[in-house]
């Protein structure tokens, strides 16, 4: 692995970053720009973007890329089989106070807005996905809201509310050298590729997007509980038919 390349300035691609002591890493700004020019696209101009903290035991310090890793795909292959575009970055740090010395990460999400708005519904998600593999209860993913515009725990950004750079500025702060550290010949820092393999994620129609206004497709803690993390045929599951904005099947 190369050694990282620091960026000081208070910009980046002309929007302001998270200002750290030591610099940020310029690979990790790419990323984020890249992903959210890819993800404001296919979004149409909408999303919501949140930020979790995971701690893990000093036990599973070698495996915590992994489980992670894979936690993460698991749930953004759930969004896929949803037609929801959704990526994810994700950061390693070395364990402080608050994290009782163990190593903990930082994930940003950042998902199509019109069919997720709640931050607490993803947490609930990555955290069954997560204790799977750990193959215990407790619940390692946390919530942590941003300074303003905060909607149940995460960002609303919009055209409309004209906060993108508020957004990038914000998820800057996962490129920050300080306290960055890993195992030997193990990433500090990763992140999902739909942006650069975006003929797998299909845009949805302009008619499918007048559908889905028309639907309230948040998911509750209970929601997900519900119906469980496989692939979901939404039309079923909300008896909402796309095709006349009305019930998919009346009832008896």
């Amino acid at each position: 692995m190369g050694k990282p390349r620091i960026h000081r300035e208070e910009t980046y691609n002309e929007t302001r970053i998270y200002q750290s002591p030591s610099g940020s890493r310029a690979e990790i700004l790419a990323a984020i720009h890249q992903i959210f020019d890819y993800m404001w696209s296919v979004s149409h101009g909408r999303l919501y973007v949140c930020h979790f903290t995971v701690n893990f035991p000093s036990t599973f310090t070698l495996q915590a890329n992994d489980f992670l890793t894979g936690t993460l795909q698991s749930w953004r292959r759930t969004m896929q089989n949803h037609r929801v575009p959704a990526e994810y970055l994700w950061g390693r740090e070395k364990g402080d106070f608050a994290s009782g010395g163990h190593v903990h990460f930082h994930i940003f999400v950042i998902i199509h807005g019109k069919f997720i708005q709640s931050a607490s519904g993803i947490a609930s998600h990555l955290n069954c996905l997560l204790s799977r593999r750990l193959q215990d209860d407790v619940r390692r993913v946390r919530c942590n809201p941003p300074l303003r515009d905060s909607f149940f725990w995460g960002k609303k950004v919009s055209a409309k509310l004209d906060n993108l750079a508020d957004a990038i500025e914000w998820v800057s702060y996962i490129a920050k050298v300080d306290t960055k550290e890993a195992p030997f010949g193990q990433k500090t820092f990763g992140f999902s590729k739909g942006f650069l393999q975006q003929h797998q994620i299909s845009a949805l129609t302009l008619a499918e997007e007048a559908a889905f206004d028309a639907a309230d497709l948040s998911i509750s803690d209970e929601d997900w509980a519900a119906w469980g993390y496989e692939p979901l045929n939404w039309e079923e599951a909300l008896n909402f038919n796309p095709a006349t904005g009305g019930p998919l099947h009346e009832e008896a």
